[in-house]
C-alpha cells in the first residue's frame, strides 16, 4: 500500500489511499513541513490518526467516521492559521482541503456501499459476536458525538450498517453508552506512554487486573464485565487519595480502564521514605471502608503515588512483620503496623486509626466539626418522639423543618449519611434515619436524590481566609485530613451581586432564590465532570445551609508572578536584565492553553480570562485554570447581563462581549491572547504598552499569533487549536 506520510508526498499529486479520507491534508502538510522546517515539532497529523490507520477491521474504521472526520476538519482549520500567522500566501492548493476532504468522504461512502451490497462480504466483515458487539458500540457512540459534522451520505451508510448488523446478530442495545466511555482508539500511545486530551494518563488493562488474582486467562467476558462493574464504581469515587478515574472501554480485544498518571509504590520506594503518602493511602482505604468498598486482592501494587520521584530503597517483600521493632520506626509507629498486621482478624485495628498519624492538635477541630451533625440528628430524635405522640403535638421543631430551605438540608444530611456511611451506624440509628425521612417527606414533596458531588458541611474543616470576591470568600481546609481549598458563596442580598459580578440578583422571593441555587447546581453538575490535570479538580460541593464548593489546592497567581518566580529561582539569572525566561513562558501559555481547549471541548466558555485568574498546582510548576463563576453565568439568560457588570476585567473581555454579545470561544480566545500580550509586556493590556516594546520581548511569529487572537471581529480570529499548536511550536524557536 503506497505511504502516504512520505516527505516527498505533496499536492497535487498525492497518494491515493484504499479509504482516501485525509490523503490531501496530509500532502498538504507534509508541503507545509518541508517548506517550514522549524514547525516540524507541531502538526501532528500522523499522531492522531496513529490508531485510526492501525485498524484492520473495516467496518470498525466506519465506526470511527465521525472522530476522523473532526481531526480533519479541525486540522485543516489550523494550517491556514498558521499561514495566515505566519504571513504566508495561501496557494491554490491549500484553499482547496476542504473540497477535497468532501470529495474523499463521498468516495469513502461509496467504499462502504458496496460492501453493504455484497452479503459475503459484508457477513465477514461483521466477524463473530463479540465484534459485532463492539462494532453497534462504536457506531452508536460516534453517530451520537459527532452527528452535527457527519453528511448525510455517511449518516445513511453508517445506519444501514448498524440496522445491518441487528438484523443478523439479534443483538439490540438499550441506551448509549456510559458518560466515562471512550473508543478503544482514542488515548494515543507515544513511546510507550499513554495521553488523553493532550495529557499523560496511566492505562491498565482489565485483563491484566483479573490475572493478578489468579493465574488462568480470564475470559473475554470476565473482562468486559470486570470492565464494567470497576469503572461503574470507580467513575463515583472522589476522593484526594483515590486515582481519579478518566474513562474506560469494555469492548474490543483488550477492555482498559485509564486513570490520572500514578505509578505504583514498587516503582517509586522514595515515597515510603516518609509517612505524609502512607497517612494518604490510608485515608483513601478509609474513605473506601467507609463506602462498603474493599480490594479482593490488596498489595503494594495497589499504592500510587501522583508525582514521579526517582526510585530509591530495597525492594523488599515479607509476609509477616518481623520479631523485633526495626530501626526507622518508633515505638507509637511500631504498635500501629503490629495491630494492622495482627494474624486474627478481629484483633486488627480499623481504618479509623490511620488517624494516629495525625497532629493532636487536629482532633479538636475535628471534634468541633461534627457538633453541627450532631444537633442536627438530636433535632431529629426530638422530632420523631413528638410525632410518635400524634401530629396535633407536633412544636417548633416541626415548623421549623416545614421550611423548604431547612428541610432540605435535613434531607440532604440524613440521606447521605445512610446510604454513604451505612456501615459507620448501627440498625437502631439507621432505622431511625429512615423515620425522619419518611415524616420529612410527609412534611415537603419526597426527598431529593443525593447529588453525587455532595459534601456534607461537617466534613470540611475551615481554615485561614485567603480571599474575597464578588462571588463570596475563599478559604484554606481540610477534608478527610486534607488540604482543600473552599469557596463559599455569599448570601445573594438584592442587587450586591449584580453589582460586583455575582450571582444574578434575588430580591429575597423564593423563585429568586431557586434561580441562584439552580445556577449553584448546575456550575457544580458542569465542574464535577471535568478531568484534566490543567483544569482545578472540584472535590465536591455543598448546595444546602451556606453553599460552597471544595476543590483542589492551587495558589491564585498571575503568570507574569510565577514565570518572575521560576526565573528567580535559577542560578545566576537575571531577572532585572533579561525578564522571564522564555521556555518558561511558553510552557505555562501551552499549559493553559490546552485547559482552556479541554473546556472549550465540553462546551463550557470560561468567560473571565485574565492576567491574575490562573492558578499553580502544589507542584509549583502546573498552571490551571479555575473560578469558574462567570462561566456558570454565560449557560443562563438571566445571568448574563450580570456578567457584563463585572467590569474589573475589560481589558481582557473581547469588544463584542462587552457590547452585550454572549460570550463564545472566540471571546475566549481574545481573552487568552491578551493574557499573553500583558504576559510578554508586563503590563496589563491596553495600559500605554508601546508595540516596539511588545516586539522587543517576542518574535515576529508570536506577535503575529498575538495579532491573529484579538482581532475585533470574532469570525476573524484563528481558532484555540491553532494557538495550542503553534504555542507548541513556537515554543522552540
Amino acid at each position: 500500500m503506497p505511504n502516504r506520510w512520505h516527505r516527498r508526498n505533496f499536492p497535487p499529486n498525492a497518494v491515493k489511499t484504499p479509504d482516501r479520507v485525509g490523503d490531501y491534508l496530509v500532502a498538504l502538510r507534509n508541503d507545509f513541513v518541508a517548506r517550514n522546517p522549524t514547525c516540524r515539532r507541531g502538526l501532528n497529523l500522523k499522531g492522531e490518526l496513529g490508531n485510526y490507520e492501525a485498524e484492520t477491521h473495516v467496518l470498525l474504521k466506519l465506526a470511527s467516521t465521525g472522530r476522523v472526520v473532526n481531526i480533519l476538519l479541525r486540522f485543516g482549520r489550523v494550517l491556514e492559521s498558521y499561514l495566515e500567522v505566519m504571513n504566508i500566501d495561501k496557494a491554490e492548493e491549500v484553499t482547496q482541503w476542504k473540497a477535497q476532504l468532501e470529495s474523499e468522504r463521498t468516495e469513502r461512502v461509496e467504499l462502504f456501499e458496496k460492501i453493504l451490497k455484497d452479503e459475503h462480504r459484508l457477513m465477514e466483515a461483521m466477524g463473530d459476536e463479540t465484534q459485532q458487539m463492539e462494532l453497534l458500540t462504536l457506531l452508536k457512540n460516534d453517530l451520537t458525538r459527532f452527528n452535527k459534522i457527519l453528511m448525510p451520505e455517511e449518516l445513511d451508510v453508517m445506519s444501514a450498517v448498524y440496522a445491518e448488523v441487528v438484523r443478523c446478530s439479534g443483538i439490540v442495545l438499550v441506551g448509549g453508552p456510559p458518560s466515562w466511555f471512550l473508543a478503544p482508539n482514542e488515548p494515543l500511545c507515544e513511546q510507550r506512554i499513554y495521553y488523553l486530551n493532550a495529557v499523560r494518563v496511566s492505562k491498565c488493562e482489565t485483563g491484566d487486573i483479573l490475572r493478578m488474582g489468579a493465574g488462568d486467562q480470564p475470559s473475554r467476558e470476565d473482562q468486559e464485565e470486570a470492565c464494567l462493574r470497576q469503572a461503574a464504581i470507580w467513575a463515583d469515587l472522589n476522593h484526594p487519595h483515590v486515582a481519579k478515574l478518566l474513562g474506560g472501554c469494555y469492548i474490543g480485544k483488550e477492555p482498559f480502564l485509564v486513570h490520572e498518571p500514578a505509578e505504583p509504590l514498587v516503582s517509586n520506594r522514595a515515597s515510603a521514605q516518609s509517612w505524609e503518602p502512607l497517612l494518604g493511602w490510608a485515608l483513601g482505604l478509609q474513605y473506601l471502608h467507609e463506602r462498603e468498598l474493599g480490594y479482593k486482592n490488596f498489595d503494594d501494587s495497589r499504592l500510587l503515588a501522583r508525582h514521579h520521584v526517582t526510585a530509591s530503597g530495597v525492594n523488599e517483600k515479607v509476609s509477616v512483620p518481623p520479631q523485633t521493632r526495626p530501626q526507622f520506626l518508633n515505638e507509637r509507629e511500631w504498635d500501629l503496623i503490629q495491630r494492622m498486621c495482627a494474624k486474627e482478624p478481629e484483633r486488627r485495628v480499623s481504618m479509623c486509626l490511620c488517624f494516629q498519624f495525625r497532629k493532636a492538635a487536629a482532633i479538636k477541630d475535628a471534634t468541633l466539626v461534627m457538633e453541627a451533625f450532631v444537633n442536627v440528628v438530636d433535632l431529629f430524635y426530638l422530632f420523631l418522639t413528638r410525632h410518635d405522640l400524634g401530629k396535633e403535638q407536633m412544636n417548633s421543631s416541626a415548623v421549623e423543618l416545614s421550611d423548604p430551605e431547612i428541610r432540605l438540608e435535613a434531607q440532604m444530611l440524613l440521606q447521605f449519611e445512610r446510604h454513604k456511611r451505612q456501615s459507620s451506624y448501627p440498625n437502631s440509628v439507621l432505622e431511625a434515619m429512615k423515620q425522619a425521612l419518611e415524616v420529612l417527606g410527609e412534611i415537603g414533596d419526597g426527598a431529593e436524590v443525593v447529588p453525587s458531588w455532595f459534601i456534607p458541611p461537617y466534613e470540611v474543616v475551615l481554615g485561614k481566609f485567603i480571599a474575597q470576591g464578588g462571588f463570596g470568600e475563599v478559604y484554606h481546609g481540610k477534608w478527610f485530613d486534607t488540604d482543600v481549598v473552599v469557596k463559599i458563596l455569599k448570601p445573594q442580598a438584592s442587587g450586591n451581586a449584580s453589582a460586583k459580578g455575582g450571582l444574578p440578583p434575588t430580591s429575597g422571593s423564593s423563585s429568586a432564590d431557586e434561580d441562584a441555587m439552580e445556577l449553584f447546581r448546575r456550575e457544580a453538575d458542569h465542574w464535577f465532570m471535568l478531568n484534566h490535570q490543567n483544569v482545578v479538580h472540584l472535590y465536591g460541593a455543598c448546595h444546602v445551609g451556606s453553599p460552597f464548593f471544595v476543590c483542589e489546592p492551587a495558589k491564585t497567581t498571575s503568570l507574569h508572578s510565577h514565570v518572575k518566580s521560576l526565573a528567580c529561582a535559577r542560578p545566576g539569572y537575571n531577572y532585572e536584565e533579561k525578564g522571564g525566561d522564555p521556555s518558561d513562558i511558553m510552557r505555562c501559555l501551552l499549559l493553559a492553553g490546552i485547559g482552556l481547549k479541554y473546556l472549550h471541548e465540553r462546551g463550557i466558555v470560561h468567560c473571565d480570562l485574565k492576567g491574575n485568574n490562573f492558578m499553580v498546582g502544589t507542584d509549583g510548576k502546573t498552571i490551571k485554570l479555575g473560578d469558574f463563576g462567570m462561566s456558570v453565568l454565560k449557560r443562563s439568560d438571566k445571568g448574563r447581563h450580570s456578567a457584563h457588570a463585572n467590569v474589573g476585567a475589560v481589558p481582557w473581555k473581547a469588544p463584542e462581549y462587552l457590547l452585550g454579545a454572549n460570550p463564545t470561544v472566540n471571546s475566549d480566545v481574545y481573552g487568552f491572547g491578551m493574557c499573553i500580550l500583558e504576559l510578554f509586556s508586563g503590563r496589563m493590556p491596553w495600559a500605554g504598552v508601546p508595540e516596539a516594546a511588545v516586539k522587543f520581548h517576542v518574535t515576529k511569529r508570536k506577535w503575529s499569533l498575538i495579532q491573529h487572537m484579538c482581532c475585533y471581529d470574532p469570525s476573524e480570529r484563528i481558532s484555540l487549536d491553532a494557538v495550542v499548536d503553534m504555542l507548541h511550536t513556537f515554543r522552540f524557536g
